[in-house]
């Protein structure tokens, strides 16, 4: 009886704990990387209501710094999406449209239709969360078919006090982050025309060693910018003060009013006072580049001419990128002065965090040793991995429960036979 009671306790206590809404550490995401309105966009896997449906639902999301909202299609009027549906049934995603009225905006110079709703996601397809009425992320359900720009992807907007912060925190328990990992295909090309390889991480397990800034941020916060100083060469371009905005839809390094006049700074310096097409590669002095420094407070980052100098028909160009982009497409504040775009990233890799109470944490860091494996979708015949995992440990669970059983019980016996030898 104590055998079998300490097997149930362990059955118990696994089960408890899978039923937690809870992350583990260093799990990679399925990504996507695609060419979409001539933008590259790059999106991860999140899976549609809480796990009981059949078949399971996914749908691939950019990840925007600067948008508040999550959106996503109607499959029924946009052509791509999600079917908004809840009966009740278990096999349902959990969707529900608030207001039947059509709304207008556009993303990406592009105006769309949509209807505000609310729906259950998950970042694990496997696993299954526990929800109430008031833990649902709030959607638009894009309705107007043929005018969204990213083909089939949606956008979950990622600022501070946005909707998906706000759900994420509530879903999970715990401290949670997603790591953000970007890396050029090809550097070579114009900065228009740059890919990149994207990860995405849940709670990536790292050394302070490697984080090179952290920022706190409290439940009013409503974009991703620090006060900063940068500098462009020796003080010649300086931004004292300024509130640096993380815009990850960006391909440059940085993001300023007037990138061409700044970097004709930069030819000038390299190529002996020469500017525009006379500063070609042949007369280029790598030596003589300028550095970028960004300085929050006392944390200084430093970036050389390799990582915003390059060569388009052998005439120098650099990773300037234009505001009026950001700002217009509402990634930064229409008061933005500088900006920091994925080339940025790519060697400062952000960390979300999400703390619970309204707060965040943007961290920076250097290196994070990814791990490529099969994502966390769904497993073997259509069932999560993780679910696998869990019914292994449960069978151990019962076998180690059994045997102490049988043990103890063979233990008593043979007591009990000698003591009626004794007589």
């Amino acid at each position: 009886m104590i055998a079998t009671r300490w097997a149930l306790a362990l059955l118990l206590l696994v089960a408890g704990s899978y039923a937690d809404n809870t992350l583990g550490a260093d799990v990679e995401l399925n990504v996507s990387s695609e060419m979409a309105d001539a933008r590259n966009v790059l999106g991860f896997e999140t899976f549609i209501g809480n796990g009981k449906e059949d078949p399971v639902v996914s749908q691939y999301f950019e990840h925007n710094f600067g948008l508040n909202e999550t959106i996503i299609g109607d499959i029924d009027t946009a052509k791509w999406g999600i079917k908004c549906v809840d009966t009740g049934s278990a096999s349902d995603n959990t969707c529900i449209i608030d207001d039947a009225a059509d709304q207008t905006d556009f993303y990406f110079y592009s105006m769309y239709l949509y209807k505000q709703a609310h729906v259950v996601t998950r970042l694990i397809g496997s696993e299954k969360v526990n929800v109430d009425d008031i833990n649902k992320l709030p959607i638009r359900l894009v309705t107007s078919p043929n005018v969204w720009p990213l083909k089939k992807l949606g956008v979950v907007g990622l600022t501070p006090s946005g909707d998906y912060a706000n759900y994420i925190t509530k879903l999970y328990s715990g401290d949670n982050s997603l790591l953000f990992g970007y890396a050029a295909k090809d550097a070579t090309v114009a900065s228009a025309n740059l890919q990149f390889d994207n990860h995405v991480v849940i709670n990536p397990v790292y050394q302070d060693t490697v984080k090179a800034a952290s920022f706190t941020y409290d439940a009013k916060a409503a974009v991703w910018d620090q006060k900063a100083t940068a500098t462009i060469g020796d003080s010649q371009i300086k931004y004292t003060d300024t509130q640096v905005c993380f815009a990850n839809t960006a391909n440059d390094l940085i993001v300023v009013i007037d990138g061409q006049s700044q970097c004709d700074y930069v030819r000038a310096t390299v190529c002996g006072g020469k500017l525009g097409n006379d500063c070609t590669k042949t007369i280029y002095d790598p030596k003589q580049a300028p550095k970028i420094t960004i300085a929050f407070g006392s944390t200084v980052l430093e970036f050389t001419g390799d990582d915003y100098i390059y060569f388009d028909n052998n005439v120098l160009q650099c990773r300037f990128g234009d505001l009026s982009d950001v700002r217009s497409q509402r990634v930064c504040s229409d008061g933005t002065e500088f900006a920091v775009g994925r080339l940025f990233f790519a060697k400062y890799m952000p960390v979300i965090h999400f703390l619970g109470g309204g707060k965040t944490k943007l961290e920076l860091i250097t290196s994070y040793n990814f791990k490529p494996g099969p994502g966390p979708g769904p497993g073997p015949d259509g069932k999560g991995l993780s679910i696998w995992i869990i019914l292994g440990i449960i069978a151990l669970v019962i076998v180690i429960g059994l045997l102490v059983f049988f043990f103890l019980r063979k233990r008593n016996s043979d007591n009990t036979e000698e003591h009626y030898r004794d007589l």
